[in-house]
């Protein structure tokens, strides 16, 4: 089946063309569309849009939900009590690809772009998700087998991504789900895992949110990230609070105005073969180049890359920890405090530091070793020496607004 909107009218038309419904309400459709298919499902494609939510879709077992790119817009609307444009709970075999849903412009209200709740082997595919009061996406209740890849979540006020109490259910216990290829830019946080259970997060950019790129707590455990980039951040690039058997490799965590990586009251752990860069960036804003470093140290406190604390278990092998001299010098490269216990930090580089070790390591039975420090940059461009490196989070909103509106050539037209 497929929805067609034609001037104020929203058409259901059957697998050959024909008029099956035709209707000033949205909800309608989607309703009839939707009861017409039986337990096994099927596929309801959405023409180019926009698409007034007045509620939720709520999607039954085995339906795919298939667009036509960013012209097939879903708009939550000021009416809609809710406040959520795609819903589906307790459900299995969920399809959401190809289409962006955002809030009605001003609409307050409108607080979760997509909902997943106790669903399995459930896939967002190509799914744009800009401007919610709270989450573009939100997986909880014990989610399981579900995938999330290739989509762009921005501008979202809480996080663009939270994933919430994903650990056992009804098929079992600690089924793990998978976060692939994302971009998620703009907003508070970037991933935020809350009581995570077993997941892969994969290949995603994280850029310019302003809070943690990623922030896990409460016994979110036996989660990886491998291969992900976040980059002019305000805030820490990771963060781990209560956290077990976190793994971190592959990654390029770089230009945070906090910490790379902090990890508090965690145990058992790999952080291997990332870059750590620019640690600790201060952002005055305004254009690039144009102010001088010494001119905002006072406002520039030093901080580490990666912070231990209460850390038990971990491997920290194998990573380069660097600033560049266009920001200020990390303090230490890695401090690990004296309630931490049994780590290894080994045969790290290190370089641009300003404390008197680059690797303080307090932990009992804790080794510290092999580690390469060099105090002085390497500074590859030295003609850019003290000049202080800025980014622009006002641009990066602007760019969410021109997106939530259709860019700059459909505002024209309005």
């Amino acid at each position: 089946m497929k929805i067609v909107r034609h001037r104020n009218q929203y058409c259901l038309l059957n697998d050959i063309g024909e008029i099956v419904l035709q209707t000033p309400q949205v909800l309608e459709a989607f309703t009839q569309a939707l009861g017409g298919f039986g337990p096994r499902g099927g596929a309801l494609h959405l023409a180019g849009g926009p698409f007034i939510l007045h509620e939720p879709i709520d999607l039954p077992n085995h339906v795919s939900l298939i667009g036509e790119g960013q012209s097939s817009e879903l708009i939550v609307a000021k009416d809609n009590q809710a406040g959520i444009g795609i819903r589906s709970q307790g459900k299995r075999g969920i399809l959401l690809e190809n289409f962006s849903v955002r809030p009605e412009t001003g609409n307050r209200g409108a607080h979760t772009g997509i909902l997943l709740e106790s669903c399995g082997d459930s896939k967002i595919r190509g799914v744009r998700a800009l401007g919610f009061r709270d989450y573009g996406l939100h997986m909880r209740e014990h989610c399981f087998l579900c995938t999330v890849s290739d989509s762009t979540f921005a501008g979202n006020g809480k996080a663009n991504v939270y994933m919430e109490r994903l650990t056992r259910g009804k098929y079992g216990d600690f089924v793990p789900n998978t976060l692939n290829n994302c971009v998620i830019y703009g907003g508070k946080r970037g991933i935020h895992c809350q009581r995570v259970l077993v997941a892969n997060i994969t290949a995603c950019l994280v850029y310019q949110t302003n809070d943690d790129a990623f922030y896990f707590e409460d016994w979110t455990c036996s989660v990886v990230v491998s291969g992900c980039r976040t980059f002019q951040i305000t805030g820490n690039a990771f963060y781990a609070d209560t956290s077990h058997e976190i793994n971190l490799t592959g990654n390029i965590f770089c230009w945070a105005t906090g910490h790379s990586v902090v990890l508090k009251n965690a145990a058992w752990g790999t952080i291997s073969g990332n870059e750590f860069i620019d640690s600790g960036s201060y952002n005055p804003g305004g254009p690039n180049f144009t102010s001088k470093l010494e001119d905002h140290l006072k406002d520039a406190p030093l901080v580490d890359a990666i912070v231990m604390e209460n850390t038990r278990g971990f491997q920290v092998g194998g990573n380069a920890i660097f600033n560049w001299p266009i920001t200020q010098r990390m303090d230490h490269a890695i401090v690990e405090d004296e309630n931490s216990a049994g780590n290894l930090i080994a045969n790290n580089t290190i370089n641009y530091f300003a404390a008197g070790e680059a690797v303080l390591s307090k932990g009992r039975g804790s080794i510290a070793k092999d580690n390469v420090a060099v105090r002085e940059t390497h500074n590859p461009e030295g003609n850019l020496e003290g000049w202080i490196q800025t980014y622009r989070p006002e641009m990066t909103r602007q760019f969410i607004v021109e997106m939530m509106n259709g860019g700059e050539r459909r505002r024209g037209r309005q």
